[in-house]
């Protein structure tokens, strides 16, 4: 199944943009350069912490359904590091601090 991004009005599906397309053209990073030069997409960061509060649900209350609630809070922790601001800094250095992204998610 294919999934777009964009519609073209009065264009034939074909024209459409994929969100496949989209998603390659905008990568967004969690973190600067690790030591081996790697950098951490933001998204795999995203849903690896979501994974891992889910799995804290087996701790609470079985009666009570946590797990989205769990789950969101992974996915939206760190989603002020989406701004354009903060993937700047991570690309061009700075002081640590200067662009907030807690804010926006966990704080």
């Amino acid at each position: 199944m294919k999934y777009y991004a964009h519609s073209k009005e009065g264009q034939p599906v074909e024209e459409w943009q994929e969100l496949e397309e989209r998603e390659k053209a905008m990568e967004y990073f969690a973190h600067s350069q690790n030591f081996k030069g790697e950098k951490h997409y933001l998204a795999e960061h995203l849903n690896e912490t979501a994974r891992i509060m889910e799995s804290f649900v087996s701790h609470v209350d079985p009666e009570k359904d946590y797990k989205t609630f769990f789950k969101m809070t992974g996915l939206l922790h760190d989603f002020g590091k989406y701004q354009d601001a903060f993937q700047k800094y991570l690309e061009n250095g700075g002081q640590r601090g200067s662009v907030h992204h807690a804010s926006w998610g966990a704080g």
